[in-house]
């Protein structure tokens, strides 16, 4: 279970940097 909610963690944290770096893009832009 430590594991698996690990994973999740890590998925949680990859969305939020590509929230960020579109947000970044689309204001650079």
């Amino acid at each position: 279970e430590n594991c698996f909610r690990k994973t999740e963690i890590q998925q949680v944290n990859n969305d939020q940097i590509t929230w960020e770096e579109s947000i970044a893009s689309s204001s650079s832009a």
